[in-house]
C-alpha cells in the first residue's frame, strides 16, 4: 500500500497512544501529586553526592515537581527529582513537623527549590547544626554488598578538607565544652579551627565511612584513644579546640573518615590536617582576622584565598553559612596527598566544586558576644 494512503491511520494511533499517555499522567498526579520523569513532563535532575558536607539530605523516592516557589507552584525548567538520589536541605518551611524542604539543585536554574517531604525522606542531620554536620545518622541499606563497599577503605575519590569558624559554630552547639572558653585571645577567636580530612567516595555518598567498625551512639568519647606524639597531640590541639578541652572529636574523626584511607596512620593523618589549617588560615587571615564582628564580602574572602592559594583556588571552596554568620568552609582536595603536600598544590590539583548560601556576604562571629 503507498505510504500516503496509510498517514491517515498511522495520526490516529499517535493520536490514540498521545491521548492514553496524557490519562495516565492525569492520574497519576491526581493519586500522588507527582507526574512521570519524561521529557514531556519535566526534567529528572540528579543531584551531587553529598558525603563531603554531611549535611542533611533529601532522598527522593518518587519523581516529583521541585518548585521554585512552593505557594505559586512555579517550576522553571518543568525539573523534577530523580528516584533513588539525594539533594541538600538547605532549610525546612517549619521546626517541627516540617511538610517541604529547600534543596539544592545545582544543575536547576534557579538552584534552590522547594520539595514536599512526602515525596521521598530526611537523612542525617537538620540543616541548623551544618557545623557539626558530618554527625548524621547513615542511613539503613538492606543491600548487604553496597554496604560493605561503602565501608571499604582506599577507595576515595578525592577528600575534602574541612574547617570551621569557632565562635558561630558555638551559636548552634553551646552545650559543647570547647564552647565555654569566650576569650579573644585564645587562636579559635582569630581563625579557621579544623573539622575534618575526609576521603570521599562519589558512590558511596554520605555513606562512605567507618571502615574500621560501626558508628557508636552518644558521646564521642566512647571511640578508643588515639596514640599520637606529644607533637602531634600538641598541633593538633591548637587548631582543633575539642582536643583541648577533652570532647573527643579527633576520635570520632579518625574512626569515621581517617580509617577509610591507607595512606597514614592517625599521628600522619592528624599531623597532615593540623598542618593544612594552619595554611588555610595564613590564607584567610588578611580578611577574617581584622574583621571578627563585622561583615566580609565573598568577593573580597575569595580575592585573598587566590592571591595566596593560587588563581581560582576558591573555586574549590564551599561556604556554609547559617543566619547570615559563616560556619563551615569546605575545601576540595584531590585523591592524592603527600605528606609534604601544601594546601596551594593540592588546590590547583582539585576539581571546581564552589558553593556558596552565604548570599554575597557573610558575618565573622566574634568568639565573645
Amino acid at each position: 500500500m503507498p505510504i500516503w494512503v496509510s498517514l491517515p491511520e498511522r495520526y490516529a494511533n499517535m493520536k490514540s497512544n498521545f491521548l492514553k499517555a496524557g490519562i495516565l499522567a492525569l492520574v497519576l498526579v491526581s493519586t500522588f501529586g507527582c507526574s512521570p520523569a519524561s521529557s514531556e513532563t519535566g526534567h529528572p535532575l540528579e543531584g551531587e553526592s553529598a558525603d563531603e558536607s554531611g549535611d542533611q539530605v533529601f532522598r527522593a523516592k518518587q519523581s516529583c515537581p521541585a518548585y521554585q516557589s512552593k505557594n505559586k507552584k512555579t517550576n522553571p525548567g518543568g525539573i523534577q527529582t530523580a528516584p533513588g538520589t539525594s539533594y541538600e536541605v538547605i532549610e525546612l518551611n517549619r521546626p517541627d513537623k516540617p511538610d517541604w524542604a529547600r534543596l539544592r539543585m545545582p544543575k536547576a536554574k534557579p538552584a534552590e527549590r522547594w520539595m514536599e517531604l512526602r515525596c521521598g525522606e530526611l537523612v542525617g542531620e537538620p540543616a541548623s547544626n551544618t557545623a557539626d554536620s558530618d554527625e548524621e545518622d547513615e542511613s539503613a541499606e538492606d543491600d548487604s554488598q553496597e554496604k560493605n563497599t561503602c565501608q571499604l577503605a582506599g577507595g576515595a575519590d578525592d577528600y575534602t578538607f574541612a574547617v570551621s569558624w569557632q565562635p558561630a559554630f558555638c551559636e548552634l552547639k553551646s552545650d559543647k565544652r570547647e564552647c565555654k572558653i569566650r576569650d579573644p585571645g585564645v587562636y579559635q577567636a582569630k581563625n579557621f579551627t579544623l573539622h575534618g580530612l575526609w576521603p570521599n567516595k562519589s558512590a558511596c555518598g554520605t555513606n562512605y565511612g567507618y571502615c574500621k567498625g560501626p558508628k557508636k551512639s552518644g558521646d564521642f568519647c566512647q571511640y578508643d584513644e588515639i596514640e599520637l606524639t606529644p607533637q602531634v597531640k600538641k598541633n593538633l590541639a591548637r587548631v582543633m579546640p575539642s582536643v583541648a578541652a577533652g570532647s573527643c572529636l579527633e576520635r570520632y574523626e579518625w574512626y569515621k573518615h581517617g580509617t577509610c584511607q591507607k595512606t597514614w596512620d592517625a599521628g600522619q593523618y592528624f599531623a597532615i590536617a593540623a598542618r593544612l589549617t594552619e595554611e588555610f588560615n595564613a590564607a584567610a587571615s588578611p580578611v577574617i582576622a581584622k574583621n571578627v564582628g563585622r561583615t566580609v564580602k565573598e568577593s573580597d574572602f575569595y580575592a585573598a584565598i587566590d592571591e595566596t592559594l593560587g588563581p581560582d583556588a576558591h573555586k574549590r571552596l564551599q561556604l556554609k553559612c547559617q543566619k547570615g554568620d559563616l560556619i563551615d568552609v569546605y575545601i576540595k582536595l584531590p585523591k592524592q596527598i603527600s605528606n609534604d603536600s601544601t594546601l596551594r598544590d593540592l588546590i590547583q590539583k582539585a576539581r571546581p566544586a564552589f558553593r556558596s548560601n552565604c548570599g554575597g556576604k557573610f558575618a565573622v562571629d566574634a568568639i565573645n558576644d
